[in-house]
């Protein structure tokens, strides 16, 4: 007597289910990795235009003092400070 009903899965299409999944599984980390490469470049290339922009702040006699541990001594360095939209930039020479 044959079996007329056919409805469960073949071995193959367990097999090609997972080869997708696979094949899914190993290009998401690289799409990942892509997706931040891309998000890093077009976020230095806001910072670059942005410091494009820059005004000097006239007045702004701004320094840096380092200290080091254990000694007394601390070294003051002169910066200069820009200002674009709100955000405020140093630099020194």
């Amino acid at each position: 007597m044959k079996l007329k009903n056919k409805s469960g899965e073949t071995l193959i299409e367990v097999l090609v289910g997972l080869l997708i999944i696979v094949l899914v599984m190993i290009m998401l980390p690289s799409a990942v990795t892509l997706a931040a490469k891309f998000n890093k470049q077009a976020e230095d290339m806001d910072i670059s235009t942005m410091m494009d922009r820059t005004s000097p702040i006239t007045g702004a006699n701004v320094t840096v003092s380092y200290s080091f541990n254990g000694s007394d001594k601390s070294i003051s360095v002169p910066v200069d400070a820009y200002e674009s939209d709100g955000y405020f930039f140093y630099d020194y020479e």
